[in-house]
């Protein structure tokens, strides 16, 4: 072998050690990953490479790129992405084995698709060839497309087989990164969904420190009046026998052979407003491995009030004064005090009871404060 062959092959021994470094660190590091676009393209000789996965349950994601800047990103995922022909190309012909596209798309035809001319040229993006390979992996699909400009001219089947060599490597990089994405898509979505509840859910380990909080509780506990949390994140309440209490129920329910049905409740006085009432359950998770959890859910009864009433409007076709003795007979109030309260004459609250009771097609008046209780309820946004 000559010199110069052997340099290279030295080279390019070198340039797959450090993509197939910069892989595994990419797998779990956003700073890796922002530099394997670099690595693939520098691998394959390309300009610039763009790295995309497809989730078997959405539409088709960026990963990481320097084929463009991140100003050109939206419109080319917004726009371009679903109908680029390079990608086309590759999922039809490139499913697990490295193709170059000039086999299927010459230069002078991609010159003619709205995507070079709409997209490429008008930013002033050079891209004009591009080999790539299709991965499916049990989370989704992953696509590798490396780029290179007229100059350099088309991949031809050294650079195919150069790429095709990583494959196992890129795999193995799609399917750990997917799961992460996935994991990370999850637990925003459920974030999200929890923060729209009126009533406080907390998941918390054994000694009852915080393992997630959503919205409502979190303004309860800053607000520290009846629950609140300190140094490392460890519930407590504003009276110590209490807490202590509160803790000795949390480490009983997380360590229940009975993990099904063990629930416990708890009341929790505080200086100002109804005292706050806590519903203890076990929560087993597999994410959280073997550590011991319990599921909280805290009810501040003066707490959604005027959402309550909205909804009930809207559910029942409730009036307003309707709405109020509804409202009046589920915080344990006569229809004397309500009439009162109100201002208004006893007969008219029983008339407003009678008609509630007719549109939400309930017979007694302790069925009405069931179904009140039952509403669900959201925080506006």
């Amino acid at each position: 072998m000559k010199l110069a062959e052997k340099s290279g092959a030295v080279m390019k021994k070198g340039r797959r050690e450090a993509l197939t470094e910069c892989l595994r660190e990419a797998a779990l590091n956003d700073d890796a990953l922002n530099e394997l676009p670099r690595q693939i393209a520098t691998l394959v000789g390309g300009m610039s490479c763009i790295v995309l996965h497809q989730p078997k349950d959405g539409v088709i994601e960026n990963f990481t790129y320097n084929a463009f800047g991140p100003e050109h990103l939206p419109i080319y995922m917004t726009e371009f992405a679903n109908e680029d022909p390079w990608t086309k190309i590759g999922l039809e012909r490139a499913v697990n084995r490295a193709v170059s596209i000039d086999r299927y798309l010459s230069l002078a035809e991609f010159e003619r698709t709205r995507i070079c001319n709409e997209f490429a040229r008008p930013h002033g993006l050079e891209s004009r060839h591009c080999v790539g390979i299709v991965l499916p992996a049990k989370t989704g699909t992953g696509v590798i497309g490396v780029q290179r400009n007229k100059r350099q001219g088309a991949f031809g089947p050294v650079d195919e087989a150069i790429l095709q060599s990583v494959a196992p490597e890129l795999r193995h990089f799609f399917e750990v990164r997917s799961r992460l994405a996935r994991a990370e898509r999850r637990a925003k979505t459920a974030e999200a969904l929890f923060d729209r509840f009126v009533m406080g859910v907390l998941l918390v380990d054994s000694e009852c420190r915080v393992l997630f909080a959503n919205e409502a509780v979190l303004a309860l506990l800053r607000q520290g009046d009846g629950l609140s949390y300190g140094a490392g994140r460890r519930i407590s309440a504003s009276v110590r026998c209490i807490t202590q209490h509160l803790h000795m129920v949390v480490r009983q329910v997380a360590y229940s052979p009975d993990a099904e049905s063990h629930e416990e409740g708890l009341v929790v006085n505080r200086a100002s407003g109804a005292p706050l009432q806590l519903a203890i359950a076990p929560f087993r998770y597999p994410h959280l491995g073997h550590k011991a959890s319990v599921l909280i859910l805290v009810q501040d009864p003066s707490a959604g009030v005027d959402g309550l009433r909205a909804i009930l409007g809207k559910m029942f076709r409730f009036s307003a004064g309707e709405t109020d003795v509804a409202l009046g007979l589920a915080e344990g109030k006569t229809l004397p005090q309500i009439a009162r309260e109100r201002g208004v004459l006893v007969s008219t609250v029983q008339t407003q009871l009678k008609r509630a009771l007719e549109k939400s097609g309930l017979r007694k008046q302790s069925a009405l404060v069931a179904a009140v209780g039952r509403v669900p309820l959201l925080r506006s946004r």
